[in-house]
């Protein structure tokens, strides 16, 4: 579908036919150190780690090689999946904004980006050389740190997506891997048995951007996660059709602050329709 540029073309001066920058879920530094630990290695450096030196001569052992101080390194291989589908389409610029970030400050060498075709484990597509190549998920080699970008269904109508998932999260640990996934979810939408097979991280602005323990229980959740929706909804009641980045800007200039699930929760609402990443309101639902 065209979007409320295109379509109002005539209509609006070209000097405002401006599209609004999209506001990222996290600060790019503070993704970055995530990034850096989640695919990243301990290697040696060219520096002597005199600490231990001195611990081997002080119990006096024979010092054949001098230990060298380890420094946070880029893995030598890693994998990154990238689950974009109808259910968390208004969060594929997330998702591509990262995968270009990471190469721009990693390099390709040794970086996997792949993306599912089909259900998770199953058919994925990369490219080589500006030819879309579709194939089976393979496994990776040992030890190889996995990233992924997915909602892990929990943007999705059906629990298909989320039993595809487990299914998948269970293979993977079988196979000696747990991977980490970022999800453009709050830590109350992820279902406690995903936590058994992956590193779920909310992937939101006050996130710790570490994995969640699992320890959420609703009935000590002091926020009326209902009421900030509606507000949410309310602050938006000017708009005509609303994209993704105006949705999140809207949310982050809230006072009292909403998270990503009251965000993800708009896209799903009753008064709204939605087709890709924008929303509409439904015929006399508007606020």
């Amino acid at each position: 579908a065209p979007t409320l540029l295109e379509e109002c073309a005539t209509r609006i001066p070209a000097i405002h036919r401006i599209k609004p920058l999209h506001t990222g879920l996290t600060t790019w530094p503070r993704v970055l150190t995530f990034l850096q630990r989640v695919l990243g290695d301990r290697v040696e450096g060219r520096q002597p780690d005199t600490v231990k030196l001195v611990k081997q001569a002080a119990n006096v052992k024979t010092i054949r090689r001098i230990p060298r101080l380890q420094r946070q390194h880029w893995a030598r291989q890693a994998r990154l999946l990238i689950d974009i589908n109808d259910d968390n389409f208004p969060y594929r610029r997330d998702f591509l904004h990262l995968r270009d970030r990471l190469l721009q400050a990693r390099g390709n060498e040794g970086l996997a980006v792949q993306y599912c075709y089909d259900e998770p484990g199953g058919y994925i597509v990369h490219y080589q050389q500006q030819r879309e190549i579709i194939e089976p998920w393979a496994k990776p080699a040992q030890n190889t740190p996995i990233l992924i970008l997915s909602d892990l269904g929990r943007h999705a109508q059906s629990r298909q997506t989320l039993y595809a998932w487990l299914a998948f999260g269970q293979m993977l640990n079988a196979q000696g891997f747990r991977a980490t996934v970022l999800l453009p979810a709050a830590e109350r939408q992820i279902d406690p048995r995903l936590l058994r097979f992956f590193d779920c991280v909310v992937w939101d602005r006050a996130s710790r951007l570490k994995p969640v323990k699992g320890d959420y229980q609703a009935e000590h959740d002091q926020c009326d996660h209902a009421a900030s929706i509606e507000r949410l909804l309310v602050s938006l009641f000017a708009g005509v059709r609303i994209d993704s980045s105006l949705l999140r800007a809207v949310r982050y200039g809230l006072l009292h602050g909403c998270d990503i699930g009251h965000e993800t929760a708009i896209w799903r609402h009753a008064a709204v329709m939605s087709e890709g990443d924008e929303w509409g309101w439904q015929a006399a639902s508007k606020p």
